[in-house]
């Protein structure tokens, strides 16, 4: 592993941990590492990595500008499973920012590419992003369903796994107690792919 991809790491593991300043200085540092060394395979990952570090100290429109460059990279190297990642962060951003139709406009791109590369992983993912816009949307039942089946599904990541919780302890203020319990109960049945199939369809 290069010095640079150290670096790149270790602010993932600050941007998980909240440490964003640090965070945000050492990805810059990896950042012009790769530049200077004309490492273009792993700057959308840096990118993008900026911009969620942007997104969490509140510059969406830094936060923007990082990630559409992530995308524009991913596409440019041939990398199909992280370029469903940024859309999915893109997603996120856009609906921080209360652009509902352009933030399922970017998880339905990133549903199409998780599918079609069989990546159980960033269909799992998507959804808890897709979970996030229904419940600002206040189609919270729905949300519900889709949270707990990125909950309780294997191929959730730890850190989505996390937020997944999170935000369904947010729709206890939202739902009544049997209703939200009998939403987590129907998630924990359905299939993640038969799920997206269903997002695709109706997108």
């Amino acid at each position: 592993c290069n010095f640079e991809h150290f670096l790149h790491y270790y602010a993932v593991f600050l941007l998980h941990n909240d440490d964003l300043q640090k965070a945000k200085a050492l990805a810059r540092e990896s950042l012009e590492f790769d530049e200077r060394d004309g490492n273009t395979f792993f700057l959308p990952f840096i990118l993008d990595n900026l911009g969620m570090i942007a997104f969490k100290l509140g510059d969406y429109e830094q936060a923007q500008a990082f990630l559409q460059d992530a995308f524009l990279k991913a596409q440019e190297e041939n990398i199909p499973f992280f370029r469903a990642c940024v859309l999915g962060n893109l997603g996120k951003l856009s609906t921080a920012l209360g652009d509902y139709a352009r933030a399922k406009e970017y998880l339905k791109q990133s549903f199409e590419i998780s599918f079609n590369t069989k990546s159980s992983l960033n269909m799992a993912a998507s959804l808890v992003t897709l979970a996030e816009l229904y419940t600002a949307q206040k189609q919270f039942k729905q949300a519900a369903e889709w949270l707990s089946l990125s909950l309780h599904h294997p191929a959730t990541k730890k850190k989505k796994k996390m937020e997944a919780k999170r935000l369904l302890d947010e729709l206890q203020n939202q739902l009544p107690s049997d209703e939200l319990a009998a939403a987590i109960e129907r998630g924990k049945t359905l299939d993640l792919t038969e799920v997206v199939q269903k997002i695709l369809a109706e997108l």
